[in-house]
């Protein structure tokens, strides 16, 4: 009888099994390795590309910023040269000082009153430059009335004063009427006042009108001058 020993034959199959599953984990091992490395690549590539995009957006704002302060900068300057520009237009303009040249004017006696104004006057409605025909009585006495205050704001002016009665109040609205300074000359507020000491009855008024420095009348004088 025959006997054939298999049992080397188990133990080279255990062995061959035993291999082929060692082979199995490192390749496991490998690929579990190389999609780790695949992970951590897209990861860094991923990064990179944050980085990039947080650059960009850094390189933007540094832009934006120096646009913004650029842009103040020229607001700031923009405000400055209209300061300068206004200041510049406010000298230019004839100003106050021509109204209140011609206010005197009016406030003189007839034989004070300069040729060249009589001029312009009899340019204007009198062929004979005569007072009275202009729409002035040559006989009312300015030192009827006294001016106390005059306020002007954005065009409008407020003018305080007394005066010895109501007509001479009425004179004076006239002739303010009759130049080109002043226009919608109305009478806001009149009110008769008594000085115990003086004796004397006046009256305290104020007006309200509208004030054109740059006034025709004063344009015409300054040709005629």
């Amino acid at each position: 009888m025959i006997r054939i020993n298999l049992l080397p034959q188990k133990e080279s199959r255990k062995k061959r099994s035993g291999r082929q599953m060692i082979l199995l984990f490192a390749m496991a091992i490998v690929v579990e390795i190389g999609a780790l490395y695949l992970w951590q690549s897209s990861l860094e590539t991923d990064l990179n590309g944050l980085k990039q995009q947080r650059n960009s957006l850094q390189q933007e704002i540094g832009k934006f910023e120096r646009q913004i302060k650029a842009q103040k900068g020229l607001q700031g300057r923009q405000a400055i040269l209209k300061k300068r520009y206004q200041v510049l237009k406010a000298v230019e303009r004839p100003g106050p000082e021509n109204l209140l040249l011609f206010l005197s004017y009016v406030l003189r006696p007839p034989s004070q009153i300069s040729r060249q104004v009589r001029d312009i006057k009899k340019n204007l409605g009198s062929e004979e430059g005569d007072l009275n025909h202009i729409g002035w009585k040559c006989e009312w006495d300015p030192s009827h009335i006294f001016i106390k205050s005059l306020r002007e704001a954005s065009g409008e002016m407020m003018i305080e004063g007394v005066a010895k009665d109501l007509s001479d109040v009425a004179e004076f609205i006239n002739r303010l009427n009759d130049t080109a300074f002043f226009t919608e000359v109305l009478l806001q507020s009149q009110r008769f006042r008594n000085d115990s000491r003086l004796k004397l009855r006046y009256i305290e008024f104020r007006l309200k009108c509208r004030v054109d420095y740059d006034g025709a009348l004063y344009a015409d004088m300054k040709k005629k001058g």
